[in-house]
């Protein structure tokens, strides 16, 4: 999908890991969780081979759950190292989490979320890039690529 128009992916990976009491186990599943203090993550991968240009690049999200909706931050932050694997990645073996490239105030639940990555889409663009969710305060459960509202990224070229 080059030159012109809007281009919506679906991560080629995505799964869920969590550090305080399972650090060795993978959550490949329908639904992920993200929480505060690196509790549970959410990696997602995307492949940009095909993309050579960015007008603006957005990642949107359906949570499904969302526990203390009146106190949490959605924080989406950019993972450099591309080569984790969807069904076994887990906290002890989860490549580093970079700089926060956006943030979301929260959302209620069974609603879409949406976060501008242009910048670093743009910059990634013809490759492929990893986000890492997590939230500061609260927890979210998001639909993963195997259920019915996949994760996308809408890119207008």
């Amino acid at each position: 999908p080059s030159g012109g128009g809007t281009v919506t992916l679906n991560p080629e990976a995505d799964a869920s890991i969590e550090c305080e009491e399972n650090p060795n186990t993978n959550y490949d599943v329908v639904e992920m969780t993200a929480s505060g203090d690196d509790a549970w993550t959410i990696l997602m991968r995307y492949d940009l081979s095909g993309v050579s240009s960015v007008s603006s690049a957005t990642l949107r999200m359906y949570v499904s759950k969302n526990w203390y909706q009146n106190r949490f931050n959605q924080l989406v932050f950019f993972v450099a190292n591309d080569t984790w694997g969807e069904t076994s990645v887990t906290c002890n073996t989860a490549p580093a989490i970079g700089e926060q490239l956006a943030s979301n105030n929260g959302s209620g639940e069974n609603v879409w979320v949406e976060f501008d990555v242009t910048a670093k889409v743009n910059a990634e663009k013809g490759g492929k890039i990893t986000f890492a969710l997590q939230d500061s305060n609260g927890q979210w459960k998001i639909h993963s690529r195997e259920n019915t509202n996949k994760p996308e990224m809408v890119i207008v070229q």
